[in-house]
């Protein structure tokens, strides 16, 4: 898409009222300030995972630092920055910044004060940034296929936060602020380097849903039988070898996923 035909689309998105703009697989290095005019957006696509015929995620096998992994197929741009003019989308609630060039988080997202969800699938990205854990109304984070290492103590913060989605990434430690993250529901760390589940993690109050298969993880601990609203746990793919007797005291678990290990004795 060339810039001219770009503005044209921007005028006609303001003219017409949009409230959601896909600009996927356009090609774009970057998106003008015009942006600033769509007011009324409330969702805007700059990348997005691709979809096979039914509809379901594509992946692909990649070579990095010598070891394969999984990724997402996106359609993305060549996009490195943001305008500053993105503030003026005071009703914009979902962004999708995936398979675009960052390799930090644009400062300007911080100003996305009405952002709920937030997407940035396989751009190389190294750490979460401060800016967005101070988004007060974010219920959903999905930052899969990076290269983030640490989930910042910050992340506890952001008081809306129900979906927390790191899957393929280099995390090594699940840090026990993270227990804090009062609505936090739904936690995906597979596909990292943990090899602890840290004691902390059953304090967190509202967590349902534990992804923590294709680990390194060896032991259950006995805490998380106390974690009162876990309902599925998934440690396929890891080193473990016993199931402790106190997660049969876990009163809430409906699923768990074992599969995998080195599991001898039930």
């Amino acid at each position: 898409m060339t810039k001219d035909e770009l503005l044209a689309l921007i005028d006609q998105a303001a003219a017409e009222g949009w409230t959601e703009l896909d600009l996927s697989g356009q090609g774009l290095t970057e998106l003008p300030e015009e942006i600033g005019k769509l007011t009324q957006l409330e969702r805007l696509i700059l990348g997005k995972g691709k979809k096979n015929d039914q509809g379901n995620q594509q992946w692909n096998f990649q070579v990095v630092d010598g070891n394969q992994r999984l990724v997402a197929l996106v359609e993305g741009n060549k996009l490195t920055a943001l305008p500053d003019s993105i503030a003026n989308l005071h009703n914009l609630n979902y962004l999708d910044l995936s398979g675009n060039l960052w390799r930090t988080f644009p400062d300007e997202i911080g100003n996305l004060t009405q952002l709920e969800t937030l997407i940035v699938l396989t751009c190389d990205l190294t750490e979460i940034s401060e800016r967005i854990t101070g988004l007060q109304k974010l219920q959903r984070i999905d930052l899969r296929y990076n290269q983030i290492s640490t989930i910042p103590d910050s992340l506890a913060q952001a008081a809306s936060l129900q979906q927390l989605y790191l899957r393929s990434n280099q995390i090594s430690t699940i840090p026990d602020s993270l227990a804090q993250a009062a609505s936090l529901q739904q936690l995906d760390l597979s596909s990292n380097q943990i090899s602890t589940i840290p004691d902390s993690l059953a304090q967190a109050a509202s967590l349902q849903q534990l992804y923590l298969s294709y680990n390194q993880i060896s032991t259950i601990p006995d805490s998380l039988a106390q974690a009162a609203s876990l309902q599925q746990l998934y440690l396929s793919s890891n080193q473990i070898s016993t199931i402790p007797d106190s997660l049969a005291q876990a009163a809430s678990l409906q699923q768990l996923d074992l599969r995998s290990n080195q599991i001898s004795t039930i």
